[in-house]
């Protein structure tokens, strides 16, 4: 517990020679598998939460949350390695065994020491890890850049030539060769613009040749709402789902039209007022940020629709806001909002107050990283 940022936890690893695992965060903190699973100094893994909790819940909605949360960082690629977090007043022996019910044949509970005993075989086995982020969201006709990385969790030296194979326009790779002593991890940028709806990477080495896929996310343009602020040269930080934000108020709606098919929904007279959407409070590095919250105005309405805001987790200090008039949305029409914000660093928050003066649907929230100069 308040021990999350990854240079705490390299000292941890480097301090303290028997340590086989580190468990930390009091609840999930992360978004992503490669957020919550990764080996840091010696190549000790670190297994963040992967679970959280809502005080209201039901027994019923306990169980189908620790379910939702475990599947939903569950990556493609297996064998995969969570840390279920559970929390004592909410949670007993015969609710677990519901939970791995649900889940199935493709899940196993083990113990921790032998959660970290496993992953250090597959990572053995592996040789060395990419870690790119997946999905990653990019706007159409915009150039990106991807910061990812390659670690050896062998014993022994490893050389990895990484080509790129498709998915990015004019694309650049930067290094395209790199020599890993045991345990280190060399920084990967990708620059270019993005085409499709993946790119294609391929790592080759004494281990084989392994694809590594990135996910892309598109942003189209005619989406965009006015005003935009400027910006430069975009790194994806975080796509956020609504309906796996927290929510006061609203429901979850069908919509083949959103990214998941699901979109979170407040409905004129009928859904109280209120935060429709906030959270996530995971880690965002500090710096120059571009929000877009992707919204839809389902009926007819007027005046102030939503105030929209970014904060670091907690709610202060707010870094940025922005007023929505229902007018600035045309009906039943997907529209990206933006807000430029600066932030310190640390959990983060992003959040849609809703005034019920037309009904909003919400799809997700995507962050970018400003690099350069703004254009």
């Amino acid at each position: 517990m308040n021990a999350t940022r990854p240079e705490i936890l390299s000292r941890f690893a480097e301090k303290i020679p028997f340590l086989d695992a580190l468990y930390p965060d009091y609840g999930k903190r992360v978004l992503t598998y490669e957020e919550a699973t990764y080996p840091t100094a010696r190549n000790v893994p670190v297994f963040h939460a992967a679970t959280t909790w809502r005080e209201d819940a039901t027994r019923e909605e306990r169980v189908v949350q620790l379910v939702n949360d475990i599947r939903a960082l569950t990556p493609t690629k297996r064998p995969a390695f969570l840390h279920a977090f559970l929390l004592n007043w909410f949670s007993d022996l015969p609710m677990l065994g519901e939970v791995m019910d649900r889940l199935g044949p493709e899940y196993a509970a083990v113990r921790p020491d032998h959660l970290a005993a496993l992953c250090r075989q597959a990572w053995e086995r592996d040789q060395v890890l990419d870690r790119f982020p997946s999905p990653v969201a990019a706007i159409e006709g915009q150039a990106t850049v991807i910061h990812g990385a390659v670690r050896n969790v062998s014993d022994a030296e490893q050389q990895v030539e990484i080509r790129l194979t498709g998915g990015l326009d004019q694309g650049q790779l930067d290094p395209d060769t790199v020599k890993l002593a045991p345990a280190q991890e060399a920084a990967v940028t990708l620059h270019g613009q993005p085409t499709g709806d993946r790119i294609e990477l391929a790592l080759q080495g004494a281990f084989g040749t392994r694809p590594v896929s990135i996910a892309l996310l598109r942003v189209a343009r005619a989406e965009l709402a006015e005003p935009l602020p400027p910006f430069g040269l975009l790194s994806p930080a975080k796509y956020l789902e609504a309906e796996a934000l927290s929510h006061r108020f609203g429901e979850a709606a069908a919509d083949p039209t959103a990214s998941e098919g699901t979109a979170w929904v407040g409905r004129k007279g009928k859904t109280e007022p209120g935060h429709l959407l906030f959270g996530p409070y995971a880690p965002l590095e500090a710096g120059r940020h571009l929000a877009l919250f992707r919204l839809k105005r389902l009926d007819e309405g007027t005046g102030v629709l939503a105030h929209l805001d970014t904060c670091v987790g907690g709610g202060v200090p707010q870094t940025a806001e922005r007023e929505l008039r229902a007018e600035e949305l045309p009906l039943n029409e997907w529209r990206w909002v933006a807000l430029a914000l600066d932030h310190p660093g640390g959990a983060f928050e992003t959040r849609l107050e809703w005034s019920g003066a037309a009904s909003l649907a919400t799809d997700a929230v995507a962050l970018w990283r400003v690099e350069g100069e703004a254009r």
